[in-house]
């Protein structure tokens, strides 16, 4: 038996009805659940129930108008409140069953209200499993920031398969026992491509959002794991792609599968230029077709799902193009490779120097790239199937250096010491557009 944890929640800051709706939601779902009690409340023993105590969340039910949960006692220490009386399964289900099977379900199991759920306990885990499952693991893939700046070359990891089957992409944090409390949050992507016939990436088959947030200290938060889907026999690529700000970070992915793994091999191929996660994500905005012409030969393509955006700049003219964009959002976002006008009024409100309210980055000619990504914090108690509706939208205030340039004279002469303050490297290195 395979399993993985996916989600924990504090209970606290959940209300009633959200507990309840996503109980049953996961249920529905097949995933396992526990729940805890605190390490002391001041009558859980009169109840039946052992604080800092693990107990399992078996079923749901309605009885007489009330919204029932049961509860599975790891020993005999169980809820013996309110409802605990009723019997944890009907006589339908039970006749089969032996005198010791029913005792030890009577001693094990309780019915409980949902609002005593909520109140006596303090955490609710969820978890996928899959029996009879079986795995492969790939080894451990470094991402260094050193090569990653650098454009060096990237190691992409292809797998072949010889017959359909079912599928789970499992990633892990390799260091995640060892992060500092202050590490940043890692957000980004698990995309599959199919592998086209000259060995570059193709067609976008699936894509899931990683968020691993090392704030919580729970080495589990370090795991995230792909829906399951189905792939037919060929080959594909499976890569990692940062989202948020890039860092050093060695994860490893396991290949789960349903049916045995002897039809499954994988190996990595090498892309130039770090360029296999640039062009993953170019091929993922690009399916969209949404791109706007800001000005001749200029286009802005946004791809927002989830809790993240995605924005690329397509210059199809036959001269360089530097552009400033300032996103402005109504929610609360990180940000990489662009900003944010808030950021702006700040340098404004301070009366910071002009160049600082104001950094360009440029497109070469007939190139295209990914020049900026957003994204929010994930709120918890959602565990739906993706793709998600877009959490974000933003505007954009975009600005051309040439245009600038013939409004304000002292673009005209820029010192060689404030260059570094109006120029940036895109976070990508720019692709020919073919």
């Amino acid at each position: 038996m395979l399993w993985t944890k996916l989600e924990e929640y504090q209970l606290v800051f959940f209300s009633v009805d959200q507990v309840i709706h996503n109980v049953r939601y996961y249920r529905s779902c097949g995933f396992l659940m526990t729940i805890a009690t605190p390490k002391e409340y001041k009558d859980n023993s009169k109840k039946g129930l052992a604080n800092n105590h693990a107990y399992s969340l078996l079923d749901t039910c309605i009885h007489e108008g009330h919204r029932l949960v049961l509860i599975g006692a790891p020993n005999y220490i169980k809820w013996e409140g309110k409802w605990s009386d009723l019997p944890a399964f009907n006589e339908e289900t039970t006749s089969t069953w032996r005198n010791f099977e029913k005792k030890s379900v009577e001693r094990r199991f309780s019915w409980m209200e949902i609002d005593d759920l909520c109140e006596r306990f303090v955490r609710l885990s969820v978890c996928r499993y899959h029996e009879d499952w079986f795995e492969l693991r790939t080894g451990e893939i470094q991402l260094d920031l050193a090569k990653i700046e650098k454009y060096e070359h990237q190691e992409t990891l292809r797998v072949s398969l010889k017959r359909r089957c079912t599928f789970v992409i499992k990633l892990t944090d390799q260091n995640r026992r060892k992060r500092k409390p202050n590490t940043q949050l890692v957000a980004g992507l698990i995309n599959i491509h199919e592998v086209t016939k000259n060995n570059q990436i193709g067609t976008l088959v699936l894509s899931h959002t990683v968020f691993l947030d090392w704030l919580l200290q729970d080495p589990e938060i370090g795991l995230v794991e792909t829906d399951s889907f189905d792939l037919d026999p060929g080959n594909y690529f499976i890569i990692f792609n940062f989202i948020s700000e890039k860092l050093t970070f060695a994860y490893e992915f396991t290949i789960k599968s349903s049916s045995p793994i002897d039809h499954i091999s994988y190996d990595f191929v090498t892309f130039e230029n770090n360029s296999a996660s640039h062009k993953s994500l170019l091929k993922m905005i690009e399916s969209e077709k949404c791109g706007i012409e800001i000005r001749k030969g200029l286009v802005l393509h946004e791809y927002s799902r989830d809790n993240f955006l995605l924005l690329m700049a397509e210059n199809k003219t036959k001269d360089p193009i530097c552009i400033s964009v300032i996103a402005k959002v109504s929610e609360l976002c990180l940000f990489h490779g662009i900003d944010a006008d808030y950021l702006v009024k700040i340098v404004r409100e301070h009366n910071g120097p002009a160049y600082h309210s104001a950094v360009y980055l440029t497109i070469p000619a007939k190139s295209k790239c990914v020049i900026g990504t957003a994204w929010t914090l994930p709120d918890g108690m959602k565990l739906e199937k993706q793709p998600k509706k877009p959490e974000i939208s933003c505007k954009y205030w975009i600005r051309i250096f040439e245009e600038e340039m013939k409004k304000n004279k002292w673009m005209k002469k820029i010192p060689k010491e404030l260059e570094k303050y109006i120029y940036r490297n895109t976070i990508y290195k720019p692709i020919p557009i073919e």
